[in-house]
This record gives C-alpha cells, sequence and structure tokens, in this order.
C-alpha cells in the first residue's frame, strides 16, 4: 500500500530559495539570512539551548487543505529539533551536520486555521521554519509549500497503515511516514 500525491502547481511561499533575501518571512528570535546555502543564500536560526527561533511566513491555506512541505536543510550542534511546517501542522526534524532533504504531506485541521477566513473560506496561517531548544546554528533552503491531490495505490485502494486480513480491518497510524498527518480513513 503506498500513498501517492500529485502537485498542483503553484508553489506557495516567497523566496523558497532565498537568493533575493528574506522578503515575506519574520524572524522571531535569533536567526540571520546566510550565504552558506545550497547554492546561494539561505535562512538560518540560532539557539542556545532553551530558547526557540523561527523565521515566519504568513500563507494563504485552506481548511482540510493537503499541502506538502518540501526544504533542505543542515545543522551544527544539537539538542532539540529544528520545527518546520504550518504553526497547526508543524513536524520536528533533527538534521544532520550535511544538507539533506526533507519532504512530507501535512493535513491541515478541518476547523478555522486562525485569522478572518476570506471569501473562498481560507484562512491565513503561519509557516514556520525555526529551532525549538537546539545549541548552535539550523540552516533552510529551497522551501516550499504546494497543494497537493493524494491517490492510494494498492489492494483495495488502502490507504497507508490500512490492512484487511480475511474479515479483519486494520488501521495503524504511522507517524513517522511521509503522510503522518494525514489518514485516508479519518474523516476529520
Amino acid at each position: 500500500v503506498a500513498l501517492a500525491v500529485c502537485a498542483v502547481p503553484g508553489g506557495l511561499l516567497p523566496g523558497g530559495g532565498f537568493d533575493d533575501g528574506a522578503e515575506g518571512w519574520l524572524l522571531e528570535g535569533s536567526g540571520f539570512v546566510s550565504e552558506d546555502g545550497r547554492e546561494g543564500a539561505c535562512l538560518a536560526v540560532t539557539g542556545d539551548g532553551e530558547d526557540s527561533s523561527a523565521w515566519l511566513c504568513p500563507v494563504e491555506l485552506s481548511p482540510g487543505g493537503i499541502y506538502r512541505v518540501t526544504f533542505w536543510a543542515r545543522a551544527e550542534g544539537g539538542g532539540g529539533c529544528a520545527v518546520s511546517g504550518p504553526t497547526s501542522v508543524n513536524r520536528d526534524v533533527v538534521p544532520p551536520d550535511r544538507w539533506t532533504r526533507f519532504s512530507y504531506v501535512v493535513r491541515l485541521p478541518d476547523r478555522p486555521l486562525g485569522g478572518a477566513p476570506d471569501v473562498a473560506g481560507s484562512d491565513r496561517v503561519v509557516f514556520r521554519l525555526g529551532q525549538w531548544h537546539w545549541k548552535g546554528t539550523i540552516w533552510f533552503d529551497d522551501v516550499s509549500l504546494t497543494p497537493v491531490e493524494v491517490a492510494h495505490v494498492g489492494p483495495g485502494d488502502l490507504g497507508t497503515g490500512e490492512s484487511v486480513d480475511g474479515s479483519t480491518y486494520r488501521f495503524r497510524a504511522d507517524y513517522g511516514s511521509e503522510g503522518s498527518t494525514y489518514a485516508r480513513p479519518l474523516h476529520r
């Protein structure tokens, strides 16, 4: 059983490569725009092991929408973790000391996401790239947030974590999987 996602054209975040700076992003805590990206500039956050800091970007997303988050990260130091994604459904990762690609699918809550909904029912939410209790620096580059459509590939179109054995159906959420916040059998 596999989760297949198809990207809908158009990324939703400004300046994913950051070669033109951090326009559209706001730094909360300690960090900087660095020239040590994969190929040019990138965003960085720093921590003392007991704090948090993040680059924040307001973005228009649909309640219940499904999106792919992709970014490259590397780090010096250790302790806590890097935080990424919409604040309502973020994912924590521990980047290694070399550039590594991270990619996952998130399903946003059905409830309003914060702020005033526009006429299409969308809400402005905050996308975050940061650190929590990290002692050192974490760099982020080539960041994208893209709407996706989900297809389930496999016997009976079951989703990740679903199985049927004879007449017994089972679902076991895999929170480490690509689609950890999305599960086909869940209504909400």
